[in-house]
């Protein structure tokens, strides 16, 4: 099996774990008597938002926005979006589209 196959499989694997795992039904901002609810689209709003702030440009369902996701997932190249204090909403939602994606942008 070619190296690239097993990164594959383990960025699935983990993707799903991770999918599994973290995707709360509702999130609880600092003070745990506030909770507040979340969906996909706020939270791909949030990351847009920071992503425009930092002056770059990605749209969701291009293959750029993809390729960052991935990086993000697997290397956490972005350090500065890592210490978000909404990563792991985030981070979730990434795993989450890379999912959705993956085979989509497979083809290319």
């Amino acid at each position: 099996m070619k190296h690239s196959a097993l990164k594959k499989i383990f960025a699935v694997f983990l993707s799903v774990c991770l999918v599994a795992g973290m995707i709360p039904s509702s999130a609880f901002a600092t003070d745990m008597s506030i909770e507040k609810e979340y969906t996909m689209g706020s939270i791909q709003d949030m990351l847009l938002e920071y992503l425009n702030n930092k002056d770059i440009i990605l749209q969701p369902e291009t293959e750029a926005f993809y390729d960052y996701v991935v990086e993000q997932l697997l290397e956490h190249t972005d350090k500065e979006l890592c210490s978000l204090e909404q990563y792991d909403l985030i981070h979730a939602y990434m795993a989450e589209y890379k999912v959705t994606y993956e085979d989509f942008f497979a083809l290319f």
